[in-house]
């Protein structure tokens, strides 16, 4: 199995990049697995069915989540982003693409009425209150994402066509 996280476009980013910690993004899907035989351009094109407008993603206030890594536990900073009906509709819509695919989540309780979509603070890097409009979605994997390994940009899917 393969890992794979979708996240909304905040900073663009191009396929092939690869980071440590991926610039501003507002995470879409937790991190799930697929079969290590997908071909990523299925996925793409199962997660891009059937929505074609860009995404409003608007901060409302921050919180500390605790992520696993190597080291342990740790505190990551976040800001919330507000569950418009349009991001919990793409939502639900690329969960339901996923499920077609066989999707297991290493987080379940976070997906459908676990979503709780936020940005997560980077190095450098700071939230504009008056919010973001998301035109990309992104695909991206990590050797071992709960442990902080790097993460490589697979896949860019448009919003708005």
């Amino acid at each position: 199995m393969k890992p794979y996280l979708i996240a909304n476009e905040i900073t663009p980013v191009e396929v092939g990049e690869r980071h440590l910690m991926l610039p501003l993004h507002c995470t879409l899907v937790h991190w799930f697995w697929l079969d290590d035989e997908m071909p990523v351009e299925d996925l793409a094109d199962a997660v891009a069915d059937g929505y074609s407008r860009r995404i409003h993603l608007i901060p409302e206030g921050e919180e500390v989540f605790t992520a696993s890594t190597m080291e342990g536990n740790m505190p990551v900073r976040v800001t919330t982003v507000r569950r418009t009906p349009e991001l919990a509709d793409l939502h639900e819509r690329v969960c339901l693409s996923l499920a077609s695919l066989g999707a297991v989540y290493e987080k379940p309780e976070y997906v459908r009425e676990g979503f709780r979509p936020h940005i997560t603070h980077q190095t450098g890097e700071t939230v504009v209150p008056h919010g973001y409009v998301s035109e990309n979605l992104y695909v991206v994997t990590a050797e071992r994402p709960e442990y902080g390994y790097t993460r490589t940009v697979l896949a860019k899917i448009a919003l708005a066509k």
